[in-house]
């Protein structure tokens, strides 16, 4: 095992190992990412991201994750403690994160382990009636949900109500039991957030949410906001499909929350607000 007081040493020495902290967690991101749903192999378990194919994939930036690894690997042949390359690649993004959150001047909320997360009751819940949700959100005065919008294999798009299963502990659950309904169900969260923003300014298209290659991905410079997760939602896909076909039907989860009165669907009985920025 490996101290508390020796992974903060890895992680200053990570720090200032020369290379930009931005390709760090940028690496991070890319192992994490890296998963092969043939065999359920990769994600940062084991690194595969240092293997073909994955190391060759242009969404992984080659020559930047190149000198990343090399740089860890050489990093790791110092170290007097055994530590894994992929543990390594971990630690190295979330020491970075973790620093550019102090520098801005925000608390850093950790959820890797189940001590963080508090048990609530979803009473008008169809499957999912009881979930742990993350302490940082209950004991808030208020939240506001940010999803990025982006394809989604299992739940076809990730916008603000799929955006809830980052707070969520048990995600397995909700794979094996009806996703679809599952997300809804979490949308019946008593405590909701007093605002969603849906970031499309950069949005992914296609193979998500992993992504292969830059062709995954376009840059309409959106945003799309308001109190009504179920009408943002809605919104968000119609936007979507300007670039690739996506009914709202697909998205069932929309449809299974409006049902249930979280919100509506039907943009034209809403006032929208449409600005034009530059």
């Amino acid at each position: 095992n490996i101290s508390d007081s020796q992974i903060e040493a890895i992680k200053v020495k990570l720090l200032n190992c020369g290379l930009d902290h931005s390709d760090l967690i940028t690496t991070a991101w890319d192992s994490a990412r890296t998963f092969r749903g043939s065999d359920f192999r990769g994600g940062a378990n084991g690194a595969r991201i240092r293997f073909e194919p994955q190391k060759d994939w242009q969404g992984n930036e080659p020559e930047r994750l190149n000198k990343v690894l090399t740089k860890l690997e050489d990093i790791k042949g110092q170290l007097d403690v055994n530590i894994s390359l992929a543990d390594l690649i971990v630690l190295a993004g979330t020491a970075a994160v973790e620093k550019a959150v102090k520098d801005a001047g925000a608390r850093m909320a950790f959820a890797h382990d189940q001590k963080y997360f508090k048990e609530v009751q979803l009473p008008k819940a169809v499957r999912m009636k009881s979930a742990k949700i993350h302490e940082a959100i209950i004991d808030c005065d208020a939240w506001i949900n940010v999803p990025v919008l982006k394809n989604h294999g299992g739940a076809r798009m990730t916008i603000s109500m799929k955006n809830f299963m980052g707070i969520v502990w048990d995600r397995r659950f909700m794979h094996a039991n009806d996703l679809q309904q599952c997300i809804a169900d979490c949308s019946t969260f008593e405590k909701m957030p007093v605002l969603n923003i849906v970031d499309a300014y950069r949005i992914m298209t296609q193979n998500g949410p992993k992504g292969k290659s830059i062709e995954d991905v376009q840059v309409p410079k959106a945003l799309f906001m308001s109190t009504d997760i179920v009408a943002v939602d809605a919104a968000a896909v119609k936007f979507f499909a300007q670039f690739k076909e996506m009914k709202l039907e697909e998205v069932s989860h929309i449809g299974l929350a409006e049902s249930m009165n979280i919100g509506t669907s039907d943009l034209s009985k809403l006032k929208v607000e449409r600005i034009r920025i530059g």
